[in-house]
């Protein structure tokens, strides 16, 4: 017998304990404005899960280069084929001999904690259970099976709480999560001071302030969590900071020289965004109409334009003015 509610009345926790003490059947489908997922559930075990794609390409594939367990090329290859004849890409990649079986399976069930964790940090939403039912969802070409294993589901809950209480600490250091972070030479003075390991080498290579950690995390594949974490880190450690307003627009103007006008706006968009300071506006007005953007750089000069009057600038205001006419 399924069962549906919302999550403002019912964590996810209590959810999969229950399915997992009463040894339950089905699929949980859970929806909110984060996005949606699937879990199957087996005897209370969980056995496989929808999982968002990464740079176009399904999670277990993304993380399967990411670890050098797959090239590009292999990866476009199965990725096809598993698609073309509709068939799991753990089974499609058991068949092949292209991965080790267990490499497959240490990989698939990180894939599926990485998965799952962050959907218990969804507080507004639907869930429902349907028992004794797998959905289309759960069964498609790209979602992550487990095969014959599965998942504890206590294991499961486990970890989402210790992310949970981690997650609150990481808040306190870094409260945006779009900022950029930069290592300067103060910086990478004090490197010397934590024990790092690969994946913070890999972190600190992003650290340039034209990265947010949402671009860092898939960019050197590892979860979300944890290159949040590493930066926290990094910046308890006075080793990272975040990029200032005025060093960003500096960065933006010298990509707007070399012609990479999308990042250079990109950057500019997220540090007004955060900052909403007045020194942004101009070159973010300039680029967009670089890149024939008209309705947002009418937008910016029109904030321009108030600014400078307020000011009491008015051959400013006027000169804004006759570039929008």
């Amino acid at each position: 017998m399924g069962f549906q509610g919302q999550l403002s009345s019912v964590n996810l926790t209590d959810i999969f304990q229950t399915l997992g003490m009463n040894r339950q059947s089905g699929t949980l489908a859970v929806t909110a404005t984060g996005g949606s997922a699937q879990v199957y559930f087996n005897g209370g075990l969980i056995v496989s899960c929808t999982a968002a794609p990464v740079n176009e390409l399904p999670f277990l594939l993304h993380t399967l280069m990411s670890r050098g367990l797959l090239d590009a090329a292999q990866a476009a290859e199965v990725n096809a084929r598993a698609q073309a004849a509709g068939e799991n890409l753990r089974e499609q990649l058991l068949a092949d001999g292209t991965v080790p079986e267990i490499d497959l399976d240490e990989v698939g069930g990180w894939c599926m904690e990485e998965s799952l964790c962050p959907l218990f940090e969804w507080k507004d939403g639907e869930f429902a259970f349907h028992d004794g039912v797998i959905t289309a969802e759960v069964q498609a070409y790209d979602s992550l099976n487990l095969g014959v294993n599965s998942l504890p589901t206590q294991q499961l809950v486990l970890e989402a709480t210790r992310r949970e209480d981690e997650w609150k600490r990481i808040r306190e250091v870094i409260p945006d999560t779009a900022s950029y972070f930069v290592v300067d030479n103060d910086g990478r003075a004090n490197l010397r001071n934590v024990d790092s390991d690969p994946e913070m080498l890999k972190v600190l290579r992003y650290l340039d302030g034209r990265h947010t950690i949402e671009q860092i995390a898939p960019a050197v594949g590892i979860s979300r969590f944890d290159a949040f974490a590493i930066v926290a880190q990094l910046v308890l450690a006075n080793i990272a900071r975040p990029r200032t307003p005025q060093e960003a627009v500096d960065d933006a103007l010298e990509l707007r020289s070399s012609g990479d006008l999308a990042k250079a706006r990109e950057l500019l968009e997220l540090t007004q965004q955060q900052f909403n300071v007045p020194e942004v506006l101009r070159p973010l007005a300039e680029i967009s109409i670089q890149l024939n953007q008209v309705p947002r750089a009418v937008e910016l000069y029109l904030e321009l334009i108030q600014r400078a009057q307020d000011a009491g600038d008015l051959p400013q205001a006027i000169a804004d003015l006759d570039t929008i006419i």
